[in-house]
């Protein structure tokens, strides 16, 4: 049985679907919410599930001049009905909220992007209470683009904040971890797989966080790998990129460590689970053929088990996976077919075993 949900953006309101597992073997529709105003660009940036059963969105809004946004802070009860709102905005700089994290008090942290003082943009950390009201906010301020990209908590009550780019030393620092305690003070940053450590990770870019059960850390992305190492300014190949770091941000383990012509293409999601770690994302072929990716890793970061997904669409890519209580892996995804429609399927694979699809 194939279930899937038809995502439609339209300038004229945002449309939230959920599907939510009710039994091992399907997923049941259990209700729709629209959410929006009429003629104003939205779109959802990040969701979270709360410690009542709700739900807790981030949203971009299109403000009234072009290349202005404002965050948009939506919590809703289980039911989907809300319960209260926030905005973060400004006529004059942009604010992008990124990740959202909450804890059993309800407590609330944010990471995301401020153009307050840089139109490039800045990485921001903020701490709000269970009614949306700031606690604190911490600023990131460093030349070029760069943001807070994603926010986990820690098992002691800490945060970890992943940002890209947030360096005096861009060029060669792209990616950075930084532990935030409760009051906002930054216990370490920590820069991850640097150029000067990693002359053959080329742009490296990480989309996923992940904490994993050694207090370690998981990271998903892409980079580039040269064709040549002796010469990494010469043809370098769009590659996956996994990093697990220990829990200070040490690497343990970097994938790429040499070019695989397999793995060209983007990681957007990883997991733990039964021991294993599992990604995401797609696989580029052919320009412009894009496939679905599902892999399966060691623990020392030795892939066990891959599976390219093929159809007839164009550009398909797996955006997200998470595991449920059914011993299943879910995952969820864009497929474009040539009319540009964009539909969001669910994908199980039990613990053990291969991926399928149920097909409706």
């Amino acid at each position: 049985m194939r279930n899937i949900s038809r995502i439609i953006w339209k300038r004229t309101s945002l449309l939230l679907l959920f599907f939510l597992s009710m039994n091992k073997q399907f997923s049941q529709t259990t209700w729709e919410r629209l959410y929006g105003l009429p003629d104003r660009g939205e779109m959802t940036y990040t969701v979270t599930k709360t410690y009542d059963n709700g739900f807790l969105y981030g949203i971009l809004v299109q403000g009234e001049t072009p290349n202005n946004y404002s965050a948009w802070l939506l919590k809703t009860d289980i039911n989907g009905l809300v319960l209260w709102s926030k905005y973060f905005i400004n006529p004059s700089f942009s604010f992008i909220i990124g990740s959202i994290e909450n804890d059993e008090n309800g407590d609330i942290i944010i990471a995301g992007d401020t153009r307050e003082f840089d139109p490039a943009g800045d990485p921001m950390i903020m701490r709000l209470n269970s009614c949306g009201e700031k606690t604190w906010c911490k600023y990131m301020h460093y030349p070029q683009s760069n943001f807070g990209w994603r926010v986990k908590h820690l098992y002691d009550g800490n945060y970890i904040l992943l940002t890209l780019r947030a360096s005096n030393n861009w060029i060669e620092e792209w990616i950075q971890l930084w532990e935030i305690d409760t009051a906002g003070n930054t216990i370490f940053c920590k820069q991850i797989i640097p150029r000067y450590d990693y002359p053959n990770i080329l742009g490296p870019t990480a989309y996923e966080l992940y904490l994993t059960q050694d207090s370690g850390f998981l990271l998903s992305g892409y980079c580039y790998f040269p064709e040549d190492t002796t010469n990494p300014q010469g043809l370098s190949w769009l590659q996956h990129l996994l990093v697990k770091t220990d829990s200070i941000g040490n690497e343990e383990w970097v994938n790429p460590d040499t070019l695989n012509m397999n793995h060209t293409g983007v990681l957007y999601g990883i997991i733990e689970f039964n021991e294993n770690y599992y990604s995401v994302g797609y696989k580029r072929e052919e320009t412009p053929i894009w496939r679905p990716y599902f892999g399966k890793f060691h623990p020392n970061g030795h892939l066990k088990y891959e599976k390219i997904m093929h159809g007839d669409t164009l550009f398909s890519i797996i955006l997200g996976i998470q595991a449920n209580n059914y011993n299943f892996i879910q995952y969820g995804g864009s497929f474009y077919n040539s009319n540009d429609s964009v539909f969001t399927e669910l994908v199980k694979e039990p613990s053990e075993g291969f991926p399928f699809l149920y097909c409706l």
